[in-house]
């Protein structure tokens, strides 16, 4: 079966009636517009199970969005921290110094090539 065709019939097959489904229908769209998903998933609880069912929904779709806004951002920070970083790097090589990228730097100071290439032979 076509899984179209089964959210159709669970749309068609929902136990609401007709006046519970006009009742919730403003709230029932409140709950898909982020920040205002919070309004039908606290008011029609217990009153409208029709707004209640799509305030639920819109509450996690609204929690999905911000996961996903949020790991976005992340990773432009990091991009740009290490886009930075390795600006700097770039900077203190050209100029003959020896420049520690903080948290990085502590981490290559540990790292010993013999250890990682010697069964490669890369490390002649």
């Amino acid at each position: 079966m076509d899984p179209l065709e089964d959210q159709y019939e669970y749309a068609e097959s929902a136990p609401f009636t007709e006046d519970e489904i006009e009742d919730g229908k403003t709230l029932a769209v409140l709950a898909y517009i982020p920040f205002l998903c919070f309004i039908p998933f606290v008011k029609a609880k217990g009153k409208n199970e029709f707004a209640y069912h799509h305030g639920k929904q819109g509450l996690l779709l609204f929690l999905f969005e911000v996961i996903i806004v949020l790991v976005m951002l992340s990773w432009k920070v990091a991009i740009l921290l290490a886009s930075v970083a390795a600006l700097a790097g770039m900077i203190y090589a050209l100029m003959g110094k020896i420049w520690k990228v903080p948290y990085i730097g502590d981490l290559a100071d540990r790292l010993d090539k013999t250890k990682i290439f010697e069964h490669t032979g890369l490390n002649d």
